[in-house]
């Protein structure tokens, strides 16, 4: 039952247990792959220790997908985010045009892209 790892991982995350909270994360994705919204909250815990590689890898398959899912935009943030502390900003910006013309612009989208601008 994956809600039961999702409330340990909450818990174990709140206790400042990281390691242990994605773990938890981790066996509830086991569950049920395609909650964003779990795949979120674990990605959260795995910017905290820096694991913006780790991040980047574990959303990427999900970039393209667009608004089908609840928490995409969150975790396209969080994407660009990790780039961003990559050093990656121009590539952080190309990724964000690619989801642009693949999936179309939405204003968080488009907001993150302006942010991205300014920045390169």
């Amino acid at each position: 039952m994956p809600e039961a790892y999702v409330l340990m991982g909450k818990c174990l995350d709140e206790a400042d247990a990281c390691e242990e909270a994605i773990e938890a994360y981790e066996k509830a994705l086991i569950l049920d792959k395609a909650n964003l919204g779990v795949l979120y909250s674990k990605c959260c815990v795995m910017s905290k220790l820096g694991q913006f590689k780790e991040i980047q890898d574990a959303i990427k398959p999900w970039l393209f997908f667009g608004q089908v899912h609840e928490n995409w935009e969150d975790l396209v943030a969080l994407f660009l985010e990790s780039s961003v502390a990559l050093d990656s900003v121009q590539a952080a910006l190309e990724t964000l045009n690619a989801i642009i013309h693949k999936v179309g612009a939405t204003e968080n989208l488009n907001m993150n892209k302006k942010l991205l601008e300014a920045a390169c």
